[in-house]
């Protein structure tokens, strides 16, 4: 009996780490869940807000995102539409395919992006 509060303390900080430890694995299993359900984008990456990442599944989201992104930087739709066609015409015929970035379609979108940025009209 006269270790009893001791036991009581030393399963009290058990229960506490244990606690802990679930606690972390639970935030890292979250985490992990959730950049693995996130689209392998690569080099792409570097070229669309982070906040976007969850919409680009297929080469037609890259394309309309980027769209809207020369839409909005004040570009008429034909003179858009013109720029998004260098990056995209090989995957014209698999639009709804899942994004693969690869090093020629990340050089040919920073190429467009920059196109329209420099040429912003807002």
């Amino acid at each position: 009996l006269t270790h009893l509060p001791t036991l009581l303390v030393a399963m009290g900080w058990a229960v506490a780490m244990a606690w802990a430890i679930t606690s972390i694995v639970g935030f890292a299993a979250c985490c992990v869940g959730a950049s693995a359900q996130l689209p392998q984008l690569g080099c792409l990456s570097a070229l669309y807000p982070q906040e976007t990442w969850t919409r680009l599944r297929a080469f037609g989201d890259a394309e309309e995102l980027f769209l809207k992104s020369c839409d909005y930087l004040g570009h008429s739709q034909i003179d858009c539409s013109k720029v998004a066609s260098t990056p995209f015409k090989r995957f014209r015929k698999r639009m709804a395919d899942p994004l693969i970035p690869d090093e020629r379609l990340c050089g040919d979108m920073t190429a467009a992006f920059s196109k329209i940025i420099s040429a912003a009209k807002v």
